[in-house]
């Protein structure tokens, strides 16, 4: 991958679009000893035609400018390779459908620190165990939540056991029933 060992990494794996809440890693990079590795389609590969290039070009003027601790390294085949070296998986994400990469990253013993979204991030990272769920948008919450999910050392087998298909579609069939009135 060409890191440097000596090196904390915290990734974040999905497109570099508002809806991410890239805006709040790149600032968030600004208090945490680390560097950010932003993972996935950021207009730089042919058809990444649903990429906005003008928020792309200003986030990227922006780590520039501040000389922040964040690579944008556009779409990768190999993010197994990444979330060997992450410290910590960020997902600022303000909305989300499913939030599968969530599942991925902690099936590979990386704590997470993500926004809440109702029914998706709390649904799926458990508060102080598999990581740390932020209330708000905010730059020293979300850094203080990395900073704590550093100390967290997830057992492989244990998180698979509880981010198992099996056990997410089970909560999911839970919150179906719950929402059509059907809780038996």
């Amino acid at each position: 991958l060409g890191l440097d060992a000596t090196r904390r990494y915290v990734v974040f794996i999905g497109t570099i679009e508002v809806d991410k809440g890239i805006e709040l890693l790149v600032e968030t990079s600004r208090q945490v000893d680390a560097e950010f590795l932003l993972i996935g389609p950021d207009g730089s590969r042919p058809g990444e035609k649903h990429v906005r290039p003008e928020f792309v070009a200003k986030i990227r003027e922006t780590i520039a400018r501040n000389k922040l601790p964040v690579r944008l390294l556009g779409q990768r085949d190999n993010v197994e390779e990444y979330l060997r070296v992450a410290e910590v998986f960020a997902f600022p994400s303000r909305s989300e459908g499913f939030g599968t990469v969530l599942i991925e990253a902690l099936a590979s013993g990386v704590p997470c620190v993500a926004l809440r979204i109702p029914g998706v991030t709390d649904a799926i990272v458990l508060h102080g165990q598999g990581g740390f769920i932020v209330e708000r948008e905010d730059a020293a919450e979300f850094a203080h939540a990395i900073q704590m999910a550093r100390s967290l050392r997830l057992d492989r087998d244990a998180t698979v056991r509880v981010y198992s298909l099996g056990s997410v579609a089970g909560r999911y069939a839970r919150l179906y029933e719950t929402l059509t009135g059907n809780n038996r």
